[in-house]
C-alpha cells in the first residue's frame, strides 16, 4: 500500500509517514467515506455517443492498415455495448451519488456519537491508537496494569531496580515500548507487592 499512498497525518510519535492498517484508513476517513464525482457514467456515455456516431474509439495511429471506417471491430463493440449498458445500470449520476454520501456521512457521524467521540475531534481508532503510542504517566500505567495509582506509585519508589529497567525518573514516565518489553514481568511484580501489602 506504502507505493501509492502516504499517512504524514500520523501521530507525530511514529515520525514517520507511513501507512498503517485500520489507523491510517480511519484517520483519513474520519467523517465517512470521501466525496468523489462519479466521472464513469459520463466516460461511458460519450463513448456510446462515439458508437453512435460511427466514430473510432482508438487513434488514428493505432489503427489497422486496412481500417477506414470507425476503427471498432464487431467484437469490440458488441462488448463495449454490454459494457455501457452495465454501467449505465449501476451508475446513477453525481445527485444520486451524493446522496448515497450524506446518508453515510450522517450514519458515520452518528456511529462515532456512541463511542462519546465527535467527527469534529478525532476518529477513536486514531484517538486510542495516538494515546496506546504515547509515553504512559503513573495513571495510565496503572491502569493497564489494573491496579490504583497510589499502589503503583509506591511500588515503585520501594523497588528502584524494576523504577531503573523502565526508565522512570522524578516525572515517572514510561516509554511505550519498554512498558510492553517489560509488561508480563511488571504485572507479576505489582501482583505480588499488593499481596504483600494484604498480608504483611
Amino acid at each position: 500500500m506504502n507505493d501509492y499512498c502516504d499517512d504524514c497525518n500520523a501521530p507525530m510519535v511514529w515520525c514517520i509517514c507511513e501507512v498503517l492498517n485500520g489507523v491510517s484508513c480511519m484517520n483519513c476517513h474520519q467523517r465517512g467515506m470521501k466525496r468523489q464525482d462519479d466521472d464513469v457514467l459520463e466516460y461511458f456515455t460519450q463513448l456510446e455517443d462515439q458508437l453512435k456516431n460511427g466514430g473510432s474509439l482508438r487513434p488514428v495511429s493505432e489503427r489497422p492498415v486496412n481500417d477506414k471506417g470507425g476503427g471498432i471491430h464487431l467484437g469490440v463493440e458488441t462488448n463495449l455495448k454490454q459494457a455501457i449498458r452495465d454501467v449505465k445500470r449501476v451508475y446513477k449520476g453525481n445527485k444520486v451519488l451524493n446522496q448515497v454520501f450524506s446518508k453515510d456521512e450522517d450514519d458515520f457521524q452518528k456511529a462515532i456519537e456512541q463511542t462519546g467521540n465527535s467527527v469534529e475531534v478525532a476518529d477513536p481508532v486514531f484517538a486510542t491508537a495516538t494515546q496506546f503510542e504515547a509515553p504512559l504517566d503513573i495513571i495510565s500505567v496503572a491502569s493497564e496494569l489494573g491496579h490504583d495509582p497510589g499502589l503503583v506509585e509506591k511500588f515503585f519508589k520501594t523497588h528502584l531496580d524494576v523504577s531503573q529497567r523502565l526508565g522512570i525518573g522524578k516525572a515517572t514516565i514510561v516509554d511505550r515500548d519498554v512498558f510492553n518489553a517489560n509488561f508480563t514481568v511488571l504485572k507479576e511484580a505489582l501482583r505480588r507487592y499488593r499481596a504483600s501489602q494484604v498480608n504483611p
